[in-house]
Formats: C-alpha cells, structure tokens, sequence
C-alpha cells in the first residue's frame, strides 16, 4: 500500500485544484509523464517495460515458465478534462500494487505477469474512446491517425509524434492489418476500475463482478428538428410549427419505448445529455430549431438494432403529423456492441473473493472500458469495480476512492485493498489449457509486432 500511495502522489503533480480537477490528457506529455512514474516502480521490482506502436506500455513480471499465456492487469491513466484522481489509475495502481505483494512475499508465479497502461481511454480527446486498446486491437484504421482531432485542431498524428511516438511506422503496420497485441498469448485480462456508480455501495458490497460492458446506441450527429419561427404570442396554435413541441414528443416516445423494453425484462439504461435551442431563441419566439442527443445502452445487440429502427420510424412519423422537418441521418448513428464477460471469468474472481472473506455482487457496466475492446478481440477479458463513496461520483474532481471523504483509501482493510489482494490470487494462479493459446512468450510476440523497449 506504501507504493500505492507513492503514485497517487505523484500523479498529484497533474492534479490542477479542485475546481479544475486532473489535467492529464490522452496522448500527451503528461500521460508520458504517468507512465513514467509507473516505470520506475515497475523497474524497481526488476520488471522489464516495452512499448507497441501506439504508445501502450506493458510491464512484465517473469514466472516460472514464460511459454504460458499471461496474466494481464492495467487500465488507463489519461483523464476527462476537469476529471477525477482515481478513474482509470485505480486498475493500474492496484495491478502494479499486486505484482509487488507478490514480489515481497517471494512467490514465483507459474506464468508471466503483465501490467499494461493503454493509451488515451477517454473520448474527449479524439472524439473516440479507448484509443490505445483499439489500435493495439486492429479496430481503427490508419485514416483514422489523420481524421481525429483535438479540440486544438491537431490530429492524433500531430500528438503522437509531439510525445515521442512513431506515428509514421504505426500507419504502415495498421495499412497493413495488423494487430499489435499478441492476443493468442494472453490467457486472461482482469482490470479493476472504480464503479462509477452507487449500486456497491448501497448494497454494501465491495466488489462488483462485471458480468458484461454495455454496448450504445449513439447520434453524434445529433437529432435536429426544424420549425417555423414566430411570435409567441400571435401565431394561432393550430399553425404552429414548434421545433422544441416536436422534440418533446420525440423524447416522450423514446422514453415511452425504453420503458417497454425494460418492463419486458431487457437490459437497458438512456439518457439524453444534449438537448438546446439554437442561436436566435428567445422568451417571445416560436423556436424554429431544436437539436437533442439521446443514447441507449444495453448488454443486447439485438435490442439495440430494434432501438435504431423503432426510433427512426418514430422520426419518419412525427415529422408527418407534427410538419416539422426532423434531420436524423442513420448512416451517422453508432452501434457499439456489447462485451460479454465469459462465465468462467465471473466465477473466478467471485470464488477468489469468497476465498477471503471479500463481498462480491454481479454487477453490469454501463460505460465502456478496455477490457470491452480486448474482449471483442478474443481475449478472455474481465472486469471487477470497487465501491466509493459520494454516490458514486465519477469523472469529477470529487470523486473518492472510499466509501466517506477523508477515510484512508489505501488502508488494509479498505476496498482497495481488497480489490488488490483479489488480482494477486488471481495473477499467480497456473493458466489452464484453454486460457490463451502460446507458442511462442508473449515478450516475442510483442517485439514481433513492433514493440520496442520502453
């Protein structure tokens, strides 16, 4: 817990106030700087570090037999603008933190141990969430390195070869398909990640199995509805042609739809973060404009495609009967799929918290992780959060990593301590036959693929 709390120090030198929270963005000099925090510690346990094409960093602690698939923990370490200390740094800090209980108690795991940090999971930055674990996976395209932007208009690209990456070699190797992560030679990734919620903590558990990772339903493009403006008070009713009228009963039936859907026992959470007039609006105006960005999230593929088209269909009807032009394009709208965490995972983490005495509850997650990406990708991938406090309250400068403000978060009996003795019975567990699929070690597999000492 001593080295716990050493990094969260130190990653302190990004932390910007309290009313501006962490300043630690994806692909820049201050995500090295993490990093590189996460090396020395790393190092110090004799830990050798490398480095893939886009930036990812793997930690490897040598067992007894380098042959087998690995044991993978990590997570992130950028964060939102004005985010929080713990999101993301949490599952690498306590994967690291494992590794050293390991370490000083002199048990030589069967298999390799590999902490990974994957670069830029928040989608703020590029316009795109778990950046890092996506290229390592062979989901984005090279195009892709030149399309995103940051809201400094500079491209991912332009960022990468800022912090000391080989921009130029990764868009050779993605032109080429190819992936760099040597997937068959993992034979599990366990990332821990903070709840981002309240339901741990009101059902007084300390652990949350992730049974799967929600995919989306999104508009990025958003939904616009367009009207004629008037004077509010002059134009009768029945010719009105109210942009914000017609989004409300969008909205209404969205909800209406949802409600089935969930009342039919499926899975499912929605929201609508955006929702504004525009420019010209006023007390005295018949709004002519209105735009909203609703979302769906649901462990069932099948669901979200029926969403897709009821919600179109909905659009198409609306515009009918309200005479209203409602601009909804359906080539823009994004499906993520959902990640399923195999049974055999769950039941592992669960009988190992069982094992020491730790309260554990299935629990879906609605954001998406890289575990998510990793699962898509083959990977026997897995999650576990941990219960804090402040009702949950993530991606904000207030969120704890405790279930009360001021509690000792790195105490022995605390959650996180919990959560890291769960990952260092998990770490030195001998990987079955059917857990990854190496020939050759995972270290090679990497250095095949591109990745270099770190």
């Amino acid at each position: 817990m001593a080295l716990a709390r050493s990094l969260f120090s130190s990653f302190d030198n990004h932390w910007a106030g309290d009313d501006i929270g962490m300043d630690r963005a994806g692909y820049s000099a201050r995500e090295n700087e993490a990093i590189d925090m996460v090396k020395a510690q790393a190092s110090a346990m004799g830990m050798d570090s490398y480095q893939d094409l886009a930036g990812n960093a793997y930690f490897i602690y040598r067992g007894a037999d380098s042959t087998l698939p690995v044991f993978m923990m990590g997570s992130h370490l950028d964060a939102v603008p004005r985010g929080g200390r713990y999101d993301g740094p949490a599952g690498v800090v306590a994967g690291l933190a494992a590794i050293k209980a390991i370490h000083d108690s002199n048990v030589r795991p069967a298999q390799d141990i590999c902490l990974t940090v994957f670069r830029n999971e928040e989608s703020p930055w590029f316009g795109q969430f778990a950046v890092g674990s996506k290229l390592a996976c062979g989901q984005l395209s090279a195009e892709f390195l030149q399309a995103a932007q940051k809201d400094d208009g500079r491209t991912l690209y332009a960022h990468m070869n800022e912090v000391g990456l080989n921009p130029a070699a990764l868009e050779a190797a993605l032109n080429e398909g190819q992936i760099l992560l040597p997937i068959e030679q993992i034979g599990q990734f366990v990332e821990l990640h903070i709840e981002q919620g309240s339901q741990l903590e009101k059902a007084n558990k300390s652990l949350g199995i992730v049974s799967g990772i929600r995919g989306n339903l999104r508009f990025p493009k958003k939904i616009d509805f367009h009207g004629n403006a008037g004077h509010s008070g002059a134009v009768p009713q029945a010719e009105r042609r109210d942009a914000v009228l017609a989004g409300v009963d969008f909205l209404a039936e969205f909800k209406a739809l949802c409600i089935g859907e969930q009342a039919n026992g499926n899975d499912l959470v929605w929201s609508c973060p955006i929702a504004h007039t525009g420019a010209g609006a006023s007390p005295t105006t018949i709004p002519d404009f209105f735009t909203i960005q609703p979302e769906i999230r649901s462990l069932s593929p099948e669901l979200l495609a029926r969403m897709k088209t009821k919600l179109l269909e909905s659009a198409q009807n609306l515009a009918a009967a309200l005479n209203v032009r409602i601009d909804i394009k359906p080539e823009t709208i994004i499906t993520s799929a959902p990640s399923l965490v195999s049974p055999q995972l769950q039941s592992k983490l669960e009988d190992t918290a069982q094992s020491l005495g730790i309260d554990t509850m299935r629990i879906a997650s609605g954001a998406g992780h890289d575990a998510a990406i990793l699962a898509q990708a083959g990977v026997d991938a897995g999650m576990m959060f941990m219960r804090h406090g402040n009702q949950g309250a993530s991606h904000r400068p207030d969120e704890i990593m405790t279930q009360k403000e001021g509690d000792d978060a790195f105490s022995l009996s605390g959650d996180f301590a919990n959560a890291i003795n769960v990952l260092a019975h998990m770490a030195v567990k001998k990987a079955s036959q059917n857990e990854g699929q190496a020939h050759t070690n995972f270290v090679q597999g990497l250095l095949q693929k591109g990745a270099t000492p770190l």
